[in-house]
């Protein structure tokens, strides 16, 4: 009788190797998923990134239609933002943006993170965005002519230019 007891006792928990080795597994299996979801965030941040710099595309463009003659927005400095991300574009009380879009890990101005913008011409510009995933079919290097100097973005571009 006292024998079967301990049996009882004994079966209500786990004993400390059987623990160990619960622990143990979880730990390889989240050793093995987490570098998996750390790949799908990049990629989902380079997706907003891309229809970000499509939005932006759209919007200089109506900025385009407004102006006599058409033509894109200047900037003193080549790799400057547009505006400020998170504020309105608007100019002479025609809002471009309601809001322009920072990109999600934009910390400060400038980083590799950023939408960057250059003027070529009347009508040409380059739009672009430093992608994190670098397996990405879509990046690319800069294009001649921009100077886009970040340290940490070196072929890893998506840009756009006009239609």
């Amino acid at each position: 009788m006292e024998y079967q007891a301990k049996i009882q006792h004994r079966k209500k928990g786990l004993t400390l190797i059987e623990l160990l080795i619960v622990v143990s597994i979880l730990s390889i299996l989240i050793g093995l998923l987490l570098p998996n979801l750390n790949d799908v965030r990049k990629q989902a941040r380079d997706k907003r990134r891309k229809a970000d710099v499509a939005a932006i595309r759209q919007a200089l463009e109506l900025y385009k239609m407004d102006h006599t003659p058409p033509s894109y927005p200047t900037l003193s400095d080549p790799q400057m933002i547009l505006i400020t991300p998170g504020t309105a574009w608007t100019e002479n009380s025609i809002t471009y943006m309601n809001k322009f879009p920072a990109d999600p890990l934009h910390s400060s101005s400038p980083d590799p993170y950023s939408y960057y913008y250059t003027y070529i011409d009347a009508n040409t510009y380059y739009i672009g965005a430093c992608l994190e995933n670098i397996a990405d079919p879509d990046r690319k290097v800069a294009p001649v002519g921009v100077s886009w100097n970040t340290t940490n973005c070196t072929g890893n571009w998506y840009y756009l230019t006009q239609p």
